[in-house]
Parts: structure tokens; C-alpha cells; sequence
């Protein structure tokens, strides 16, 4: 992560974990001692889990302590404690209204450059949100034209195993249903046709005509 300007880290901490007690007495008009003290309890547990890295922890008890006793100090603790958990626009917007309310504070340069690299890290972190989404897409597209793909195949594949199965189909009833020059019958038929035809042929050939004489009174042709 990158080193905050001006001050070393520790610095910075002890400025979080050091601002919300001494805040808490700033006020304009000082709120009754029960909601200061309740406010005060807060801000003290607040810095002890901040000391202890449980950030998240620690905004909730500083976020009570502000909601009693609205101190510009508890804004800048909030602040740290989004920073720290990346929440980069959330710690601008805390830091911003700690300057806001305390417009002459004398951290104001240190609170400036944490703006600025809050914005820096908020900046690339959008970068990398939409590298990410990006390839996300990027992905989607390609598992879509995948699926796509093995959809064709299966289409494919379906429409040979049809035509194989259909051509398989047809062999079977070409074989069940010879032609009819194949069959018995037809051959019978055509053996009986040949058999009359050639006993029709040898009649044909050893017939010859008979001669029937004349006979009554028609005589022969010649009239005698």
C-alpha cells in the first residue's frame, strides 16, 4: 500500500486514536455530562479496537460516539478506520467533513494529502473493477460460443445418426421386398409362357395344310 505523505504511519495512528477524546470537548454548546461521558466510553472503546486492527468494530463505536456528541475529531477517526478498510470513498467523504467542520484545524495538510491518496487508491481501484468486468465478459463471451459450438456438434451428430439410421432402414425393407424379376412367381410364370410358346413353335412348324377336294356340283375352279 502506498506510505501516507507528511507523517510516518505511526504518527497517523496516534492522531486517529488520540483525536475523538480531545474532540469530544470542543463543542459549541456542550451537551449534558450523561450523553458526553456515554460519547466519551464509545470513543475510548473505538480507539482500543482500532489499537487491536478491528476496524469495522471500531467505526460502529465511533459512529455512536458521533451520534452523542457530533466532535469534527470523531469524523476523522472515521475516516482512518474506512481508509484502512479500503472503503476509499467513504474515507474521502469522512475526511471531507471533518475539514468541513473544522475548517482551521491544524492537521488540515495531513488531512489534504489523505484525500488525495484515498482518490489515488479509489481511482485505481475502479481501474481494476472494470479490468475485472471486462474479463468477466470476456469469459462469458467465450463460454456462450462454446456452448454454442457443442450444440452445433450435437445437431450434427443427431442429424447423421437420423440419416444412418434411416438409410439402415431402407436396406432392411429393400432386403424384405425383392424385386419382382427376384421372385419365384415371376420366374414360374415367365417359365410357362417360354414352355407354351415353344410347343405353339413346333405345331407351327410340322403343320401343313389339308387338301379338301371339291365335291356337289360346284366341280373344280376351272368350271369342268
Amino acid at each position: 500500500m502506498e506510505r501516507v505523505p507528511l507523517l510516518p504511519r505511526f504518527a497517523i495512528v496516534l492522531a486517529v486514536v488520540t483525536a475523538a477524546s480531545a474532540a469530544l470537548g470542543e463543542t459549541a454548546s456542550p451537551p449534558a455530562d450523561d450523553a458526553r461521558a456515554q460519547a466519551r466510553a464509545h470513543a475510548e472503546r473505538g480507539r482500543t479496537l482500532f489499537d487491536l486492527g478491528r476496524f469495522e468494530e471500531a467505526l460502529a463505536e465511533y459512529n455512536a460516539a458521533y451520534e452523542l456528541v457530533p466532535a469534527p475529531g470523531v469524523l476523522f477517526n472515521m475516516g482512518q478506520c474506512q481508509r484502512l478498510l479500503g472503503n476509499h470513498e467513504r474515507a474521502i467523504f469522512f475526511f471531507q467533513g471533518y475539514l468541513r467542520a473544522a475548517p482551521d484545524a491544524s492537521d488540515r495538510p495531513l488531512v489534504e494529502d489523505l484525500i488525495a491518496f484515498s482518490e489515488r487508491e479509489l481511482e485505481r481501484q475502479r481501474a481494476e473493477q472494470q479490468s475485472a468486468e471486462r474479463a468477466r465478459a470476456e469469459e462469458e463471451r467465450r463460454a456462450e460460443a462454446l456452448l454454442e459450438e457443442q450444440r452445433r456438434d450435437e445437431e450434427l451428430r443427431a442429424a447423421e445418426a437420423r440419416e444412418a439410421a434411416a438409410a439402415e432402414a431402407g436396406t432392411e425393407s429393400g432386403e424384405r421386398r425383392s424385386p419382382f424379376y427376384r421372385t419365384w412367381w415371376f420366374w414360374t410364370v415367365v417359365g410357362c409362357v417360354v414352355a407354351g410358346a415353344t410347343a405353339a413353335g413346333v405345331v407351327v412348324a410340322t403343320w401343313e395344310p389339308e387338301t379338301v377336294l371339291p365335291s356337289g356340283s360346284l366341280g373344280t375352279i376351272d368350271g369342268r
